[in-house]
């Protein structure tokens, strides 16, 4: 298994209002890409799980 690579794609303000997951990420793992949406709580758990990755610290700043 490698280690997923994390590219932000953007952030939604409506869907944050809402409540739910606003940053979205196209992750690349295993030679297969999908898309996610993610919450702030999903991003910490991956920079804990992955460290320190440009593009999640990019994302987590707009959850500020």
């Amino acid at each position: 298994m490698t280690m997923p690579k994390f590219k932000f794609i953007q952030f939604n303000s409506r869907r944050k209002s809402r409540g739910v997951e606003a940053a979205r990420f196209q992750v690349t793992e295993n030679g297969e890409t999908y898309f996610l949406w993610m919450s702030r709580s999903d991003i910490g758990r991956n920079i804990m799980e992955f460290g320190e990755n440009e593009e999640l610290a990019k994302a987590i700043n707009f959850y500020k």
